[in-house]
């Protein structure tokens, strides 16, 4: 049985890592969707979050806008609400999408599902590992480079269980990290 939603929908309450494409105006999202709560992202050096109802204090950018490409954690106060933006990137183009010369986590989504991590690996040659977060079971997943995880490894050098990765399902957000 597959945890994961189609492409833009929410399972249920809580957060979601998604990949929803363009939505040029998050004003507009929130406004045609009651149950979403929150939108976040990080773009490998900024952190920025839009909130429905802000804090009254709010450290963090307030984010606008999203982007194909990208991934977002979303939140959901109420059941199987649908997020959809404009999906006008491939997988491949994850390839041509500019990393940065930093090392370190980025936090990257797919409008298509990636069945070969292997192969998607060789499109980006300095990405070590891909985390995913499955918001049914509410399990961390993790692909390192070059096998189908040593968990042990992974699970020392992060200090925590997860299931393995075997593919990205469409409309997805994962976290890479580069120069692992």
């Amino acid at each position: 049985s597959k945890s994961f939603f189609t492409p833009g929908e929410l399972p249920g309450e809580g957060w979601h890592l998604i990949s929803p494409g363009t939505i040029d105006d998050l004003d507009e999202l929130f406004s045609s969707h009651v149950g979403i709560e929150s939108v976040a992202g990080w773009n490998g050096t900024t952190y920025a979050i839009k909130y429905r109802t802000p804090p009254s204090i709010n450290p963090h950018p307030i984010l606008t806008s999203t982007q194909a490409g990208l991934g977002y954690w979303i939140q959901s106060s109420t059941g199987s609400v649908s997020v959809t933006g404009v999906q006008d990137f491939l997988p491949q183009d994850l390839a041509s999408y500019n990393l940065g010369d930093l090392s370190g986590w980025r936090l990257m989504g797919t409008p298509s599902k990636i069945s070969d991590l292997n192969t998607f690996f060789n499109t980006l040659p300095s990405v070590g590992v891909i985390w995913s977060y499955d918001s049914v079971s509410k399990e961390w997943m993790a692909f390192k480079r070059g096998d189908e995880v040593n968990k042990n490894q992974l699970n020392e050098q992060f200090e925590m269980n997860f299931k393995s990765l075997r593919e990205i399902e469409a409309g997805t957000g994962f976290w890479i990290f580069l120069g692992l």
